[in-house]
């Protein structure tokens, strides 16, 4: 991290994002997606970008597979 900066890089809900020494802007989320989520292997807790604006945008795309996996769980009939 760089000294005498802040860590965030911006301020996205639920998400820890900060800088790394070598630039590139990380983000792990403060809570881990649910598990039925996590076991597909298609979500990430963590993301990197070379911009703010790139890292929202990963944010906002493991936001929306999450709740399209978490949906389709949902929708299943259950046994």
């Amino acid at each position: 991290m760089e000294k005498g900066r802040p860590n965030s890089t911006h301020a996205t809900a639920g998400w820890h994002t900060f800088r790394s020494d070598a630039g590139r802007h990380w983000a792990t989320r403060v809570n881990p997606f649910p598990d039925d989520v996590v076991a597909t292997g298609e979500v990430s807790r963590t993301v990197e970008a070379d911009t703010p604006e790139e890292l929202a945008a990963e944010i906002a795309r493991q936001e929306r597979k999450a709740a399209r996996i978490g949906k389709a769980g949902r929708d299943r009939p259950r046994r």
